[in-house]
C-alpha cells in the first residue's frame, strides 16, 4: 500500500499512527497521534526524543520493521512513563525515488494486554467446549457399539429359541397323530419362518431384514419335511438390496409360509407341483404369487390368521382358483 493511500483512512483509527523514516524521524502523524500530549510535536521530530529507553534498541526495531510488509510486534515507552505496543512494517513510497518509510501504529499496553487475555479467555472456553464435545462423541460411540452387540446377541437368542421350539414341536408331531400331529408340524414349520428372519439381521443394521433368497431359504425348509421336492421357486434378481423393518418382516414370513403350507395341505409328500413367484411389482411394492399344489383339501390353515396379517402389511390379498395373489407396500424402497 502506498503512503497516500494509506494516511487518509488512519485518520479515523483510536491508536496513534506514525510514520517514521529509516533514520527515526516522524514525517506525519494522524489525528490520535497529534492530540496526544506526550507525542505532541511528532511530525519532524525524532522518535528517539519522544521516547524513554535506549535508543540502539529502538534504532534496531526500526530495522526490523523496515525488513517487512506485515506488522512485526515492538514495544515503546514515552518520555512521560506510559508504554505501549508498537505494531510496526515497511510503507511503499508514494512516488518514485521518494525514501521508503515504517507505519507504527501504537495501542496503549494495558489495552493490548486486556486484549490478548480476552482473546485467551475465549480460546480456552473453546477449547474446553471442544474437549467436551469430543468426551460426549465417545461416550455415544462407546454406547452405539455397545447397544449394536446387546441386539446382535438378542437377535441370536431369539434365534436360538426358534429354533429348540420348532425342534419340540417336530418332535412332538412325530409321537402325535392326525389333527394334533398336523398342527405341531405347522406350529414348527411357523417358528422355522420367523426363525429365518432373525437369521438375515447382521450388522451394521440390525433392525432392517433384506428379502432377497428369504423364499428360497423358506421354500427349501418346506420341501425339505416331504418325499420329494414339490416347490419351485422364482424369485426376482432385481429384489437384491430390498429391506423390510424387523415387525413388517415377521408378519411377511408368517404369512408366506401359511400361503405356501396352504397350497401344500398340511402333509407335503404327494402334493402335485407348486411353484411360487416373489417380484418387486412397482416402485415401493412386493408381489408374491403361488400357483399349483394341492387343489382338494388344502386351502389355509388359518384363515382368519392370513386375513389379520394381510390387514397388518397392508396387503391385498386374492385366493384364486389356480392358486394365491398378494400384492403389498415394502415401506423402505423395496
Amino acid at each position: 500500500m502506498a503512503e497516500s493511500a494509506f494516511v487518509i483512512p488512519v485518520d479515523r483509527l483510536a491508536e496513534p499512527v506514525l510514520l517514521v523514516t529509516m533514520d527515526g524521524v516522524v514525517t506525519d502523524a494522524n489525528r490520535a497521534a497529534l492530540e496526544d500530549s506526550g507525542l505532541a510535536g511528532a511530525p519532524a521530530a525524532r522518535l528517539e526524543d519522544l521516547c524513554a529507553g535506549d535508543g540502539d534498541r529502538l534504532a534496531a526495531f526500526l530495522d526490523l520493521c523496515a525488513t517487512s510488509r506485515e506488522p512485526l510486534p515492538g514495544a515503546l515507552t514515552l518520555r512521560d512513563g506510559r508504554a505501549f505496543r508498537a505494531d510496526g512494517c515497511v510503507l511503499q513510497p508514494a512516488a518514485p525515488g521518494r525514501p521508503a518509510l515504517i507505519c507504527l501504529r501504537l495501542y496503549p499496553r494495558a489495552e493490548a494486554v486486556g486484549r490478548f487475555a480476552a482473546l485467551n479467555e475465549k480460546i480456552e472456553e473453546l477449547s474446553q467446549e471442544v474437549r467436551v464435545r469430543l468426551a460426549a462423541e465417545a461416550q455415544l460411540t462407546k454406547a452405539l457399539a455397545e447397544k449394536s452387540v446387546l441386539i446382535q446377541e438378542l437377535h441370536h437368542r431369539i434365534r436360538n429359541t426358534l429354533q429348540v421350539l420348532a425342534s419340540l414341536a417336530s418332535l412332538d408331531s412325530r409321537r402325535a397323530e392326525g389333527a394334533a400331529r398336523d398342527l405341531l408340524a405347522l406350529h414348527a414349520g411357523r417358528a422355522n419362518a420367523i426363525g429365518l428372519i432373525y437369521r438375515h439381521l447382521y450388522a451394521p443394521n440390525l433392525l432392517h431384514v433384506p428379502i432377497a433368497g428369504f423364499l428360497g431359504e423358506l421354500c427349501a425348509d418346506l420341501d425339505g419335511r416331504g418325499d420329494g421336492p414339490v416347490i419351485t421357486v422364482d424369485e426376482d434378481p432385481d429384489l437384491n438390496g430390498a429391506v423390510l423393518p424387523l415387525d413388517i418382516a415377521v408378519s411377511f414370513a408368517l404369512l408366506l409360509h401359511d400361503l405356501i403350507i396352504g397350497r401344500l395341505g398340511s402333509c407335503p409328500g404327494g402334493t402335485p407341483p407348486l411353484r411360487v413367484q416373489l417380484t418387486r411389482s412397482s416402485p415401493g411394492r412386493l408381489a408374491f404369487r403361488a400357483v399349483g399344489g394341492s387343489a382338494a383339501g388344502a386351502g389355509p390353515p388359518d384363515r382368519r390368521l392370513i386375513d389379520r396379517l394381510a390387514r397388518q402389511l397392508g396387503a391385498d390379498l386374492h385366493h384364486e382358483p389356480d392358486g394365491v395373489r398378494l400384492d403389498l407396500p415394502c415401506p423402505d424402497g423395496a
